[in-house]
């Protein structure tokens, strides 16, 4: 599985999940791809991977603990129509 793969399963919201469990899987996953993926040719692809999450950080995981927020902005959209 791909590390795009892996974060799309984690992200995915399950009833029983929180904020802190999706938070920690994914932190172990970057962790992870950051430890597996070494090679110069993996270099730009890791980077833009830690800068994209960095950068969505801090609102990613609200929604596993609010069911009434939107997981995504095309979720959203459908209050604006």
């Amino acid at each position: 599985m791909k590390p795009l793969e892996h974060i799309a399963s984690i992200l995915t919201p399950e009833e029983d999940k929180s904020s802190e469990t999706a938070e920690w899987e994914l932190s172990l996953l970057l962790e992870w791809v950051k430890q597996t993926y070494t090679h110069q040719s993996d270099e730009q692809m890791v980077n833009n991977l830690l800068n994209f999450s960095r950068g969505f950080w801090k609102g990613l995981f609200t929604c596993y603990d609010h069911y009434y927020i939107p997981r995504t902005n095309n979720d959203l959209e459908q209050f604006f129509r």
